[in-house]
């Protein structure tokens, strides 16, 4: 009997032991949890969950007073759905985020609140359901992050900028990795394919904008993943259509090659321009060399910058002695430089307004002169003559001209002699005819003389 009454002492200092042994370490985790809920930088509340008064604020640590502006004494009864969020929508998905909570999950979402002062802040809120006192309760933990919610709006805010600035950009961009996939583009690069940028994300992309069997020749993005420089180059996709593509790698902070942004510009019609321009200028300079006809070109300094074969001949000069280095005002006649030197001028002003054809005389290299007719014409920034040798033509007019005076001088002298025999042979008319005039009178006064004596011897 004493030796139970023994053990039973013994078993009971040892439960008291444990008993001592477990509050001690009740009262260090109640410490620990109490400091914990004393000095937590984040808001926590304990709320009633479930019933009509769900929400209903139970505790709040200092915490939660420094975040909302309300005493303790203010808070506790508060209901925390319908009084602290800004958002008056929250209180529709209480029922949801309960039910998680009664299923053991952990509940976890973002809620702008509104403090006693009426200003607004953004809250990170961890729940989880607990019991106290054999009722369902809630355990609310809440993290001010307003500083980061307002650097991700004006993130977004910058992002959404930029994807404004880079799908405003007419040229197709588009970032690519080392696989040629295509893990970013601009609006006119989906345009381009007649897709929309979420359908584009994957696709490599020789697949959309080259042949879609196999690399682009001579790539200029593969290129850029070997040298990790920039590269461009012309390319003309399957369809016909002609790109100038420039590639710049990409690097991460530590230097290494994360992939290439493409930014190409469609230059299909400007490439056509090109052609149609250098098969006009071929034309041209088949006309220029071949029409037969001294041709020149100079700007508004009157520095020569071209000329035919047919206007070296007629100068005497080589091309490199006037090309770049004598205006067409060298070689005019000093008699005539004034009036072109003026003429061209009002060119100058308005060309609208002038001839465009006169005629002056040249002084080639041996010093002779040649008379010729110029036509003249603006092309793009440049006047264009052309000259035709009429000094032949010139001379035979002047030797027309001196056949002229010396004919209009015979004529004269024609005219007046055959004016003085025309006088001559007037006054001889008039002497025959009054001596045939006479005769008749005599004959007639003849006959009548004959008359009368016939008459009169009868």
């Amino acid at each position: 009997m004493v030796s139970e009454m023994n053990n039973l002492l013994k078993n009971y200092k040892k439960k008291i032991k444990e008993l001592e042994s477990s509050i001690k370490a009740l009262r260090i985790s109640e410490e620990k949890y109490r400091q914990i809920w004393e000095f937590a930088p984040d808001a926590i509340f304990l709320t009633k969950m479930g019933g009509k008064n769900s929400g209903k604020i139970l505790d709040a640590n200092p915490a939660a007073s420094m975040h909302t502006g309300y005493s303790h004494e203010e808070l506790i009864g508060m209901n925390i759905v319908t009084a602290l969020p800004a958002d008056k929508e929250a209180k529709d998905l209480v029922n949801v985020r309960e039910n998680d909570l009664k299923q053991g999950n952990k509940v976890l979402f973002s809620e702008k609140k509104k403090r006693k002062d009426g200003s607004e802040y953004w809250t990170e809120i961890h729940i989880r359901n607990m019991l106290v006192g054999g009722e369902q309760a809630a355990l609310s933990i809440n993290r001010d992050i307003t500083q980061w919610k307002t650097a991700e709006e004006a993130l977004q805010k910058s992002e959404s900028q930029k994807q404004a600035i880079l799908d405003g950009i007419k040229a197709n961009i588009a970032f690519v990795n080392n696989n040629l996939e295509i893990l970013w583009v601009n609006m006119a690069g989906a345009k381009s394919v007649g897709k929309s940028p979420e359908d584009i994300i994957g696709y490599k992309c020789y697949e959309l904008w080259g042949n879609p069997k196999k690399l682009c020749e001579d790539c200029p993005t593969v290129k850029a993943f070997q040298t990790g420089q920039s590269e461009c180059a012309i390319l003309t996709t399957s369809d016909g259509r002609v790109w100038d593509e420039y590639i710049q790698p990409v690097f991460d902070q530590g230097g290494e090659l994360i992939g290439v942004i493409k930014i190409a510009n469609e230059i299909t019609d400007r490439k056509k321009k090109e052609e149609a321009l250098k098969e006009s200028e071929a034309k041209f300079k088949n006309i220029f060399e071949n029409k037969g006809i001294a041709m020149g070109v100079f700007g508004e300094d009157s520095i020569i910058t071209d000329c035919n074969t047919m206007l070296l001949d007629m100068l005497g000069f080589s091309k490199s002695d006037i090309v770049g280095k004598m205006k067409w005002s060298d070689f005019v006649d000093k008699k005539d430089l004034e009036r072109l030197m003026e003429h061209h001028s009002q060119l100058l002003k308005n060309s609208d307004s002038l001839p465009l054809q006169y005629e002056c005389s040249i002084i080639n290299k041996n010093g002779e002169i040649i008379n010729v007719i110029v036509n003249i014409g603006l092309i793009g920034e440049n006047w264009v003559a052309s000259l035709a040798d009429i000094t032949d033509h010139k001379l035979a007019e002047e030797e027309i001209l001196k056949l002229k005076d010396g004919l209009e001088v015979l004529v004269v002298e024609k005219t007046k002699e055959l004016t003085e025999r025309n006088m001559n042979l007037e006054c001889f008319f008039d002497a025959t005819l009054n001596r045939e005039l006479r005769m008749k009178e005599l004959r007639d006064e003849n006959k009548k003389l004959k008359a009368e004596a016939k008459k009169n011897k009868i």
